[in-house]
């Protein structure tokens, strides 16, 4: 009972909670008559006895040293070597070639195999190309989907089910399927939880989707059941998918559902896993290949007509006879012990290996075989590999995060200094892989990928430095800058130091350059990211040195100022008293926009005060309000309440002798009035915007002509082309006359061009 169980840690996880639902189902009502083989307390002790295990980590046991290997097979499988004075043994368990979406490939021992136990499960059977099978699914489920039929897909709780959600919540992301609902129920709930503990178990595709949403196989559309009532309202509702264990329709929700929809021929099974020849998944496929009218199965002691379309696909998480054959070839073992398939299964593969002592196993069989003493046990400890205090060194070597994986071998040389025995190269591999600064490949588990600062748990403040930076994204704020400001965007100079990207950005302003200090990090785009952090604050004092104490411009003021339209006025005056047009200078401080005005009038340069506004617009006006105030003596604004500028520059609205002159301008931009001076006025302000180059050129659209002879409409739309060959339109303007109606429309793009 004190036997130490050496596991992985999710194996230990998984194997908790198979152990407490085959409680449930032996303590079920169904199996009141039987007698259960074990109890909880039992089951406790047992778990209580696991001592987790790391891939490639060696245990030495007495003469015996075990190390565990990824098999590829489901979350956290191992094959397990057992290196001995009298030759070693690699145990495979089930295993996979070839990257799943769930886990990895299996990966090959660095230590020599003497013995091997292998799983020949499909030892004579080639599988259908993984690609192909996922489509084929896909399509059927589309199909099934069209007719309004639902969908039930029997899976194993570990790895296949998961497989499954995966591959749908692709097909849904990339619009390869209509947005069906996709249920989860039985023991699958409570695995697909496991997952997001064990990045360093799974895929690199799989990490993105646990670090990039709450649950990485649940979304809006994949959703687990939860009560007992919730599988009648799926059973009355409309089409759906259901993935359900068992895979083998043994027990479980995918029996409960199977008794519910095999009789309705709009329907579906979809098997996508092994059959056990006595299971009833395995009863259900024999029927698809009869001519019998009436098939019927037997589930739970009952017997049900099936009527529901039956299809298989290979998505099999075992390594088929080819892929097998090369594996076991490649270890070189002196004998092979072939186990776990069917006779000839295992006859079958036998025949494919260069092994020339390859035996069929059965029950009972006792074998012995002699492969010499050794003197020592293989072992990971005769090499100097790198320590924690080696950290800064080895990701030199390593050099920073790339696109690309890197070759073992070449981290190797570096290392030793030299050539190096492929099982050395895999020492240095679990080593590097156990300090957290790499992970395998899920396809060539000779190519390694190096882990960024927030994938690895060695740099924690790097990792914090990297998201606030992604979070804030200077990079971005800067460009936003510099589109403000008419500016080229950045340029970022590039050098790799050691492990770390270094980046240094330079900007031009007005001629002149400025640039960051050389920022560093192990991602690209933190670097960047930082560089563009001390050149935006650069960018900020610098402005704020310039503007000072800004004012800054209330939403409730903003609305004041939209509503007088200062700007518009100020244009006007400057028309109207053969001024040059005042100049807007801008900056940009944070995020909000910082105007001043600047004009000239008898010699003399008038400059407004900096406001500061989130909009443009706003700040522009508010700058343009001050200036119409200053020259208060000559202009009243009417449309402008005290309270705002008025009260910044300490000056009172009071009205002028000169207003009576300037009424009629006032009244052509705020629309007022419908004299011919108006129409004048609004001319006259175009002409004068072209011949200073604000405008390229202006024009109106043939007159349309409504209404009676005696009462005539006439409609005109006046346009704007600006010095960068953009074009400003007017609205549709009326008017009882041509004249008229060109007038307003006038009228309207001056406006328009004020606001701009």
């Amino acid at each position: 009972p004190d036997v130490p169980i050496l596991a992985t840690p999710p194996t230990i996880e998984l194997t908790g909670i198979l152990f407490r639902d085959s409680l449930k189902i032996m303590n079920s009502p169904e199996r009141e008559a039987d007698i259960p083989l074990y109890n909880e307390i039992q089951v406790e002790r047992v778990l209580e006895n696991f001592v987790p295990i790391q891939f490639n980590e060696s245990r030495t046991i007495d003469d015996f040293t075990i190390t565990p290997y990824q098999a590829g097979h489901i979350l956290g499988a191992a094959m397990f070597h057992i290196a001995t004075h009298e030759g070693n043994v690699l145990i495979s368990g089930d295993y996979s070639i070839g990257s799943q979406r769930t886990v990895g490939t299996a990966h090959k021992p660095s230590l020599s195999v003497d013995l091997l136990i292998s799983e020949a499960t499909y030892g004579e059977r080639l599988h259908e190309e993984r690609f192909a099978a996922e489509t084929r699914f896909i399509e059927q489920v589309k199909d099934i989907f069209t007719r309004e039929g639902k969908i039930l897909v029997p899976s194993f709780a570990i790895g296949r089910a998961q497989e499954i959600l995966l591959i749908l919540k692709k097909a849904l992301r990339d619009g390869r399927l209509p947005p069906i609902p996709v249920y989860v129920d039985g023991m699958v709930k409570s695995v697909c939880n496991v997952y997001s503990s064990y990045e360093n178990y799974v895929t690199k595709a799989l990490v993105h989707e646990i670090r990039s949403n709450r649950h990485p196989f649940w979304n809006e559309l994949i959703k687990p059941v939860e009560t007992a009532s919730r599988r009648n309202e799926i059973l009355q509702g409309g089409p759906c998918l259901i993935v359900a264990s068992s895979g083998m329709l043994n027990g479980g929700a995918s029996m409960f559902y199977a008794t519910r929809l095999l009789n309705d021929e709009r329907n579906a099974v979809l098997l996508t896993g092994y059959q056990d020849e006595e299971s009833p998944g395995s009863a259900l496929l024999n029927l698809t290949s009869t001519h019998v009218e009436a098939k019927n199965i037997t589930l739970c002691g009952e017997e049900y007509a099936v009527k529901a379309s039956v299809h298989t696909f290979g998505l099999s998480a075992h390594a088929d006879r080819m892929e097998m054959a090369g594996f076991i070839d490649s270890l070189r073992p002196k004998t092979v012990l072939l186990v776990h398939g069917s006779n000839d299964a295992r006859e079958s593969l036998k025949k494919s290996l260069r092994c020339k002592d390859s035996i069929n196993g059965f029950d009972g069989l006792v074998m012995e075989r002699t492969f010499g003493v050794k003197n020592e046990v293989d072992t990971y400890d005769s090499l100097e590999l790198p320590q924690e205090s080696d950290l800064e060194r080895i990701r030199a070597i390593l050099g920073p995060p790339a696109s690309l994986p890197v070759k073992g071998s070449r981290i190797a040389d570096m290392w030793f200094g030299t050539r190096v025995k492929p099982q050395d190269i895999e020492k240095l591999i679990c080593r590097l892989i156990d300090l957290g600064l790499v992970r395998r490949d899920d396809e060539k588990c000779n190519l390694l990928w190096i882990l960024t600062p927030s994938e690895s748990k060695n740099f924690p403040d790097e990792a914090k430095n990297a998201q606030r930076v992604k979070t804030e994204n200077f990079k971005g704020k800067i460009l936003e800058y510099c589109m403000k400001m008419n500016l080229a965007p950045p340029v970022t100079e590039w050098r790799i130091d050691g492990g770390f990207h270094c980046a240094k950005m330079i900007l031009i302003i007005g001629g002149s350059q400025y640039q960051s200090n050389t920022q560093k990090a192990a991602e690209r785009s933190v670097a960047e990211q930082l560089a563009a952090e001390e050149l935006l604050a650069f960018c900020n004092s610098r402005d704020s040195s310039e503007i000072g104490d800004a004012i800054y411009v209330s939403e409730k003021d903003a609305e004041i100022l939209k509503s007088a339209n200062p700007k518009g006025k100020l244009l006007e005056y400057c028309t109207k008293n053969n001024l040059q047009l005042p100049q807007f200078q801008f900056r940009v401080l944070h995020t909000d926009w910082c105007c001043r005005t600047s004009l000239e009038k008898d010699l003399q340069q008038v400059i407004s005060k900096w406001y500061q506004s989130k909009s443009k617009t706003t700040a522009q006006q508010a700058a343009a309000e001050e200036i119409l105030n200053r020259f208060k003596n000559e202009y009243k604004c009417k449309d402008v309440k005290p309270g705002f500028v008025t009260d910044n520059l300490n000056c009172s609205p009071e009205i002028s002798d000169n207003e009576t002159r300037l009424s009629s301008t006032e009244s052509n931009l705020t629309g007022k009035t419908d004299s011919s001076q108006n129409e004048k006025d609004s001319r006259l302000t175009l002409n004068v915007l072209k011949q200073r180059g604000y405008i390229v050129d202006f024009g109106y659209s043939a007159a349309e002509q409504e209404g009676p002879s005696h009462a005539p409409v006439f409609t005109v739309k006046a346009w704007v082309k600006l010095p960068d060959d953009s074009l400003i339109e007017s609205s549709m303007e009326e008017g009882k006359t041509k004249k008229q109606a060109e007038r307003n429309a006038a009228r309207a793009v001056v406006e328009l061009i004020s606001n701009l």
